[in-house]
């Protein structure tokens, strides 16, 4: 209830996703590992939401860009490894904010036919389940990190899923006593087969507990 009013002093209205980062924080602060999957609007806030708690917990609460994510050995300096490397070392349950996963999730295929965004999301899956993690950098060093102790929320637009679910309600908004709003993009609350059908692996969502 503290977590949520500090929030609520901060953030406006977005009741359902402060209440949920409140209990996401609290379960953190007592050692109870969760995963989840915040989806709004671009501005609606879910950012903003982890910065005003990361404010009240600087040292449990990192945010990372998870836009351009690459696989391993491919060129570039964020990978699974580069995203971990703000926990390396911390021995507090810890909270990783994934943002723009949307991005990361969407299919991206190679010249060669591959379907880049599954190859990233399957390096993802034994860190997203929480495992002892041994990593390398750039040059060649090896450090570890214990997964089971990091809370990962993943945050994202996820605009176009959301405009094409409101295409195909919207037929049924249509006639006598029917709304408006049943057609608006996000009036309807995302699936987790929404998400998959966008591009995520059901092996990565099924490690992922709530939206």
């Amino acid at each position: 209830r503290q977590i949520y009013e500090w929030l609520d002093e901060r953030i406006w209205k977005n009741e359902e996703a402060k209440r949920a980062a409140a209990l996401i924080m609290w379960k953190c602060l007592h050692g109870i590992r969760s995963n989840s999957l915040f989806v709004g609007p671009t501005g609606s806030g879910k950012t903003a939401t982890w910065l005003a708690l990361q404010e009240l917990f600087p040292d449990r609460i990192y945010i990372v860009d998870a836009s351009n994510l690459t696989q391993d050995g491919w060129k570039g300096n964020n990978k699974w490894s580069d995203i971990l490397r703000p926990v390396v070392g911390l021995m507090k349950n810890t909270i990783l904010i994934l943002d723009e996963t949307d991005k990361m999730i969407a299919p991206k295929f190679s010249t060669g036919g591959e379907n880049v965004s599954h190859s990233v999301q399957s390096e993802g899956l034994k860190m997203l389940e929480g495992n002892m993690m041994q990593l390398k950098d750039g040059k060649d060093m090896t450090f570890c990190v214990d997964t089971r102790k990091i809370s990962f929320v993943l945050c994202g637009a996820f605009s176009n899923l959301a405009e094409d679910i409101a295409l195909r309600n919207k037929g049924a908004s249509i006639g006598f006593g029917s709304s408006q709003s049943k057609s608006q993009p996000y009036s309807k609350q995302l699936t987790m087969q929404d998400v998959i059908d966008f591009g995520m692996m059901p092996e990565f969502a099924g490690r992922i507990g709530s939206i």
